[in-house]
């Protein structure tokens, strides 16, 4: 075996790092990682694992939107009704679950930041989650709340020991694969994904709130929310084709199956390219398909075209999780900026959601009135990222004539120095653009 190094994170002032503590981690040396083919394949081997650990992130996902998106069908069974609701009552419902959503969402990244793993804090959160759809249909012996909830929390127990954690702790992967993992995380951006020792626990605060870019993706995220609020009422918007209880939900199904496809396509295709321009691009043409479907649901009463528009709408989900990519690449350094940052943009256009829930109370005409309000949406949000990527092709040209794209601290650089010389070889890491 190779002579081992010693790599150490920086720590704080009371002796921990921005993940908590100080973390000793004994790697191979850099000299077998230093010739390209065999770090290729050791990458590969590590994305490889990455990616088939990542992947339980879809279990999660689905069970969050079991939990909590069962409403939609109630209502087109008559849940309002059985429950003496006006449609601004209903709206309530449904929009206070966003209140915690709002409040947490700072509080929660930044604590998720200074913790070691990251997963076991995913587990609990979900077993409480869980735990209360099982009381709630405990109440009136509802067994399919208990049901769902019951899975939740089960698969929760699994959580900690399938998700990935830090790039130094996760077990499962050898020595290189965590080193390289680490490595690509300083190569990207050109500094090491590590707080400094001179910031303290709300330092990532302070630094996210000065920023202008945080309150202009606050506006255009939710601009883009309150136009994708039609995904609370889908089943309601389904059932204005005229047909039952049951092939209403059956006819529900295949618009977000579209959309599944497209999603995953213009994500593969939006990483296949790698262009700097690639994102915008793939965030507004969903956007451009979902205002088609809009303006079709509006224009006639042909059952055929407004279920043809009906995925079209689905498929404008597309540009929506690219947003999520385009956010946190904007914020690429320090942790506890980003961790707030995208919290705080989160968090706000949960605001959306709320205003979102009272846009369909304008049922006349097939809901015409709605889809006006959520394609003006779409507009704003098509203006509001086109602004956006003017912001950053200035501090792009700014950071070509020299200015930092961050404020950097001198532990960081000396750490960033110290990798590189770790490494063994030639290669630098890239000089950082934001991605437009």
């Amino acid at each position: 075996m190779a002579d081992n190094i010693e790599a150490k994170l920086p720590t704080t002032e009371s002796g921990n790092s921005h993940h908590s503590e100080h973390v000793d981690v004994a790697f191979p040396t850099m000299g077998a990682l230093a010739d390209p083919e065999h770090r290729a394949r050791v990458e590969r081997s590590m994305k490889r694992k990455l990616d088939r650990r990542c992947s339980f992130f879809v279990l999660i996902y689905i069970m969050n939107y079991l939990d909590r998106n069962n409403i939609a069908a109630a209502r087109l069974r008559g849940l309002q009704d059985d429950l003496r609701l006006s449609n601004s009552q209903y709206a309530t419902c449904l929009s206070i679950l966003y209140v915690g959503y709002i409040l947490m969402q700072v509080p929660s990244n930044m604590l998720i930041n200074r913790i070691q793993r990251p997963s076991v804090y995913i587990a609990c959160a979900m077993v409480l989650w869980g735990l209360l759809s099982v009381l709630s249909g405990a109440t009136k012996d509802f067994s399919v709340d208990i049901v769902e909830g019951g899975v939740t929390m089960f698969i929760a127990l699994l959580a900690p020991f399938i998700l990935p954690d830090l790039p130094h702790n996760t077990k499962g992967f050898t020595d290189e694969e965590l080193l390289v993992a680490q490595l690509r995380m300083t190569e990207d951006v050109g500094e090491v994904d590590a707080d400094s020792v001179e910031q303290g626990i709300f330092s990532g605060l302070f630094l996210a709130v000065k920023d202008i870019k945080v309150y202009i993706l606050m506006l255009v995220f939710t601009a883009y929310t309150v136009g994708l609020s039609f995904n609370a009422f889908f089943p309601t918007l389904t059932g204005t084709l005229g047909f039952g209880y049951v092939p209403t939900l059956l006819m529900s199904s295949p618009p977000w199956a579209f959309a599944c496809v497209v999603m995953l396509l213009n994500a593969w295709h939006s990483d296949r390219r790698q262009e700097r321009a690639c994102c915008f691009w793939h965030i507004l043409w969903p956007m451009g398909m979902g205002i088609t479907g809009f303006v079709i649901s509006m224009s006639t009463e042909n059952i055929a075209a407004r279920y043809v528009a009906l995925h079209l709408q689905a498929g404008s989900y597309a540009g929506f999780f690219l947003m999520y990519s385009w956010i946190s690449s904007t914020f690429p350094r320090p942790p506890a900026k980003r961790a707030v940052a995208l919290a705080l943009i989160n968090a706000f256009s949960q605001l959306g959601n709320v205003a979102g829930s009272y846009v369909w109370n304008l049922p006349d005409n097939g809901y015409r009135g709605s889809y006006g309000v959520v394609t003006s949406m779409f507009g704003i949000t098509i203006v509001g990222c086109t602004v956006f990527r003017f912001v950053l092709v200035r501090l792009n040209n700014k950071i070509e004539n020299g200015a930092d794209p961050w404020e950097t601290h001198q532990d960081l650089r000396e750490r960033t120095a110290e990798i590189a010389r770790e490494e063994g070889s030639k290669k630098s890491p890239s000089i950082f653009r934001y991605l437009l």
